[in-house]
């Protein structure tokens, strides 16, 4: 159990690290490049974004609980790995072979890293599933730390342009799939020659589905942001704008607890333990309890924390704050009722539940807004995802009671 919580802090810790390079990243870039040049990088840079989305949110986590369930049946994995590598390159290489004649240079550059990105998920999604958890924050890591490498070198080397500030991190996503491919073929010594087409549509059904559910997430991550943008000031949203991500930084504790178990469920699931499978839940409920005095701290210095963070002029966005992340813990219970449902095949009720809450925060936000301002917005995020999380534990149930 032990070994559960040293997982859940390295891949928090790593995570974090990976968030704070890729903002170093943007940094780096916007003081070479002029404000216009790094308005449309921001921009091209969106492409990549999706596909990281598609990556990290739904390909790697498919590939963790298959691998967690193949290696409990003692499956051989190398149709999964091959199949998928294969159907995913070539597939995602046409798109982009098909898009560059009508984009220009720096956005051919920006979608290029599409299939690299998705070959790297599967590698990072294997790991996921063998619960090699140090490997998978270093691959991460090293990924976002090449990305800022060789953007630097290009711009300083060849020329302060926005394409090569893009072809940088696709550069870096070819070099890290190249080593994932070197790693399974090489390492591994997996055989080329068992393609399956069956592996690829079983991959690729099960992570459309966790793609509309991190959609949906992204969604509502920003329904309240753009509400506010149409009804209230451009004063109150930029109070917003600094409260709302910020406040969700608390969830990634509960991603990474999520990431390590949802093999731990899938390989329970694959054994038909519905008993241990519970006993692991109630850990993992247990864990998120360490989270509690962080949230206590959060509300109580939340003045001092947006006062040290964006200064003085936002401390009246701390009130809203304060109810966001009340919201992101509780938030913090679906991403780990997620993880179960998951490896149980219940993927759908997720899209349900996650519906559900978009619709939801919709109609509170028209309803907030305009009478309470930002809090309002908070409030509608909180108890939108309280509505989320419920229905998680609804679902749960369901399994535990037949």
């Amino acid at each position: 159990m032990n070994r559960i919580i040293r997982e859940s802090i390295l891949l928090f810790v790593g995570n974090t690290l990976a968030r704070l390079f890729t903002y170093i990243y943007r940094i780096a870039v916007a003081r070479l490049l002029s404000v216009a040049e790094y308005g449309i990088f921001n921009l091209l840079l969106s492409f990549q974004f999706l596909a990281i989305i598609l990556g990290s949110s739904a390909i790697a986590p498919t590939i963790a609980k298959f691998t967690a369930e193949y290696t409990a049946k003692k499956k051989n994995i190398d149709k999964l790995i091959v199949s998928n590598i294969t159907f995913l390159f070539f597939i995602s290489f046409l798109i982009v072979a098909f898009l560059i004649p009508f984009i220009d240079k720096a956005a051919a550059a920006s979608i290029l890293a599409m299939p690299f990105i998705l070959i790297f998920s599967i590698f990072t999604g294997y790991l996921q599933g063998k619960k090699r958890m140090l490997e998978m924050s270093v691959s991460i890591l090293i990924s976002q730390i090449l990305r800022i490498i060789l953007a630097l070198l290009l711009i300083l080397l060849v020329s302060a342009e926005v394409f090569y500030a893009i072809f940088g991190s696709t550069l870096a996503y070819m070099l890290v799939s190249l080593f994932a491919v070197f790693y399974f073929f090489n390492y591994k010594k997996i055989k080329i020659n068992i393609i399956d087409i069956n592996e690829f549509k079983k991959v690729s059904s099960f992570s459309s589905i966790l793609f509309l559910v991190s959609l949906l997430n992204f969604s509502l991550a920003y329904i309240d942001i753009i509400m506010i943008s149409q009804l209230r000031s451009s004063y109150e949203l930029g109070l917003y704008s600094c409260a709302s991500p910020l406040s969700r930084m608390f969830l990634s504790f509960f991603i990474a607890l999520q990431a390590v178990m949802l093999p731990r469920f899938s390989e329970l699931h694959a054994y038909g333990d519905i008993k241990k499978i519970k006993i692991k839940l109630i850990y993992a409920y247990k864990i998120s309890m360490y989270a509690l005095p962080l949230l206590f701290l959060s509300i109580i210095f939340s003045e001092h924390i947006i006062s040290l963070l964006f200064g003085d002029r936002y401390i009246k966005a701390s009130t809203a704050f304060e109810i966001l992340v009340v919201g992101s813990y509780i938030f913090g219970f679906f991403a780990v009722n997620s993880s179960l449902l998951q490896a149980v095949n219940m993927q759908k009720k997720l899209v349900h539940a996650m519906l559900i809450s978009v619709l939801l925060d919709i109609v509170l936000n028209v309803l907030l807004i305009p009478v309470y301002g930002i809090e309002g917005a908070a409030l509608a995020t909180m108890l939108s995802y309280a509505a989320a999380t419920l229905l998680s534990f609804i679902f749960l149930f369901q399994i535990f009671s037949r």
